[in-house]
């Protein structure tokens, strides 16, 4: 028996599947990924029947299957693994200039495939001015009134996963003059 059967885990982190045999005489358990059984030691710790895979990526969704062996056959189990990613993530600081268009783009990898959006934290959207196409936010006209986080937020039915953005929009003051006394 394999558990859990199926999982959705984040990128970066830690996952286990535990595989529970019983036999006699007992059975010697091997794990494949993908129909390998050549696991890497940096990447995967079996320790008593258990497949701990770590630092997740995306290279590592797929199927995970137990092979349990003894003198009399084998039995096996598999399970799926999906890992949540993001493939291109905004920076956490932009500082576009003031009257010109500012476009970021957020991208995220998953199954079932993650639908982008983007919100603004604690406020509305710049009305008017703001667009979202495939991913990427785009904000014309920029003025400090658009300074502020805002999150690209990737969505599907395993859950939600965000990345933040501060948007400092960096005023240029023209048109002042020096006093006449300076010198």
């Amino acid at each position: 028996m394999l558990s859990p059967a199926e999982q959705t885990r984040d990128e970066g982190g830690n996952t286990a599947f535990y595989c529970t045999v019983v036999g006699n005489p007992s059975p010697v358990v091997e794990w494949q990924f993908k129909g390998t059984k050549h696991l890497s030691a940096a990447k995967y710790l079996i320790k008593q029947g258990a497949l701990i895979v770590r630092n997740l990526n995306y290279s590592d969704a797929g199927p995970y299957t137990c092979v349990a062996r003894n003198i009399l056959g084998s039995s096996e189990a598999t399970g799926n693994l999906t890992v949540r990613v993001f493939r291109k993530v905004p920076p956490s600081l932009a500082t576009p200039v003031q009257g010109r268009t500012f476009q970021v783009t957020c991208q995220a990898d998953g199954y079932p495939r993650p639908a982008i959006t983007w919100t603004r934290a604690a406020m509305p959207s710049p009305a008017g001015k703001t667009s979202i196409n495939q991913g990427t936010l785009t904000i014309n006209n920029l003025s400090p009134a658009d300074n502020g986080f805002y999150d690209c937020v990737a969505t599907n039915i395993m859950g939600t996963k965000k990345k933040r953005i501060n948007l400092a929009v960096q005023v240029h003051r023209s048109g002042i003059q020096k006093p006449s006394n300076y010198c």
